[in-house]
């Protein structure tokens, strides 16, 4: 299984762009979640990702970038 981990790139809509905050939270939530340092990728559609650009994504909507 694959971490992804703060500093590591996803494909989102706003391009690839590297991670500076994951946020674990409940399903059907958007705030209010566990801040992480990385999690295993398997996990990443209960996550909210802060991005270097300002942007943030939900992880079922973004793709880990190689």
């Amino acid at each position: 299984m694959k971490k992804i981990k703060i500093g590591d790139k996803l494909k989102t809509k706003h391009g690839v762009i590297a991670i500076t905050g994951i946020e674990m939270v409940e399903p059907g939530e958007s705030d209010g979640g566990i801040p992480m340092t990385h999690i295993w990728e398997c996990d990443k559609g209960r996550c909210v990702f802060d991005l270097e650009n300002g942007y943030w994504a939900y992880g079922d909507e973004s793709e880990t970038a190689s």
